[in-house]
């Protein structure tokens, strides 16, 4: 019995620990239905283009055309969908967009960003990202950091 009792926690625990992947995998995938305007399972470079200007929109919250730590440190424009009020994409902007260091992302800046990243996603360079260019693209980001 005390072991029978022993399996049951620890596959809870499990569990549990395997719900963040799964809220990841949904999250990743509400990403690109978004970003797939026509439903058509993969992602053009127009999509991915017009996808990234609506997450840069969102996080530049006084629509001067950059987006700055302050506006990803809070408010509506950085909260996340689960309303933590963090965004780990609003980071993304800052850290992996910012060309001159200067603290700030201007609109030029991030468009190139979006452009590279879509380069390096298209892994069989047909002009497209499937879902699984885009599940490998961000393994191999997370690999590297």
């Amino acid at each position: 019995m005390k072991t029978q009792r022993m399996l049951i926690i620890g596959a809870c625990l499990l569990g549990f620990a395997a719900l963040p992947a799964v809220a990841d995998d949904k999250s990743k995938d509400d990403k690109f239905k978004m970003m797939d305007a026509d439903g058509d399972g993969r992602i053009s470079q127009s999509e991915h283009t017009q996808g990234a200007q609506k997450m840069f929109a969102k996080f530049d919250t006084n629509a001067d055309g950059k987006v700055t730590r302050a506006e990803v440190g809070g408010g509506a424009g950085a909260a996340r969908s689960d309303g933590s009020g963090h965004s780990d994409k609003g980071q993304y902007i800052l850290d992996e967009c910012d060309q001159n260091n200067d603290g700030q992302v201007t609109t030029s800046e991030h468009q190139m960003s979006a452009s590279s990243k879509f380069t390096e996603m298209d892994a069989n360079r047909d002009g497209f990202i499937t879902k699984d260019e885009m599940a490998a693209g961000h393994k191999r980001k997370h690999d590297r950091n």
